[in-house]
This record gives C-alpha cells, sequence and structure tokens, in this order.
C-alpha cells in the first residue's frame, strides 16, 4: 500500500513537473510572438525618424543657402556670409542631438540640450 501510495506521489509530481514545463513553453511561445509582432512597428518608426533626419537636413541647406544668398545680394562680405551660414548647419546638428538624446535618455532634458552661441 505504501509503495503505491510513493508510485501515485512519484506520477503526481512528474505530471506537475510536465505541466510546468507546457506552460513555460507556451509562455515563452507568446512572449516571442509579442516581440515579433512589434518588428513592423519599430521599422516603421525607424523609416519615419530616417526621413525626418534627410528631410530636415535639406531644408536646412536649402535655408542656408537661400539667407547666403540674400546676404551676398546685399552686400555682405563672403567670410562673414559663410561664418553666419554655418550656424544654421549647427543648429540643425543640436537639434538632431537633442532628438537623440531624448530618445535614450527617455524624453529627459530635450529642451535643456539646445547648445546656442551668440558669438556672431
Amino acid at each position: 500500500m505504501e509503495e503505491r501510495k510513493k508510485q501515485n506521489r512519484r506520477l503526481s509530481s512528474l505530471i506537475f513537473r510536465v505541466s510546468i514545463r507546457e506552460k513555460g513553453r507556451k509562455m515563452r511561445a507568446k512572449t516571442l510572438f509579442s516581440l515579433l509582432s512589434l518588428i513592423p512597428y519599430i521599422v516603421r518608426i525607424a523609416l519615419s525618424l530616417f526621413f525626418l533626419w534627410l528631410t530636415l537636413g535639406w531644408k536646412a541647406r536649402k535655408g542656408r543657402k537661400a539667407f547666403e544668398r540674400q546676404l551676398t545680394a546685399e552686400g555682405i562680405p563672403k567670410e562673414h556670409v559663410k561664418r553666419l551660414g554655418r550656424q544654421y548647419i549647427k543648429l540643425k546638428n543640436d537639434l538632431v542631438n537633442a532628438v537623440k538624446q531624448s530618445m535614450f535618455s527617455g524624453g529627459r532634458g530635450f529642451f535643456f540640450s539646445f547648445n546656442v552661441e551668440e558669438n556672431l
């Protein structure tokens, strides 16, 4: 009789371990599926940020050139025009760095990360 009880305990213990393993496998499968379902959204955000970066660079270059043309038309020497035009690129780089910093710091410090120098 006691032998039978021991076998029943072993059997129930074995069944419990198997059910725990199955639950673990199912949880891992669900977690993996959840992570894989995030991939399209991450790709979409990455592409949006890439096109935003491209557009910002193009608009900053276009604005800098128009600004330099206007100053040259007003008669300001070219070296001063180039020095003033470099501020457009510097501001664009500061903006891009602020966005990068906010992405990796969880949004803290976005508005305090601009470094605009007024030594024109």
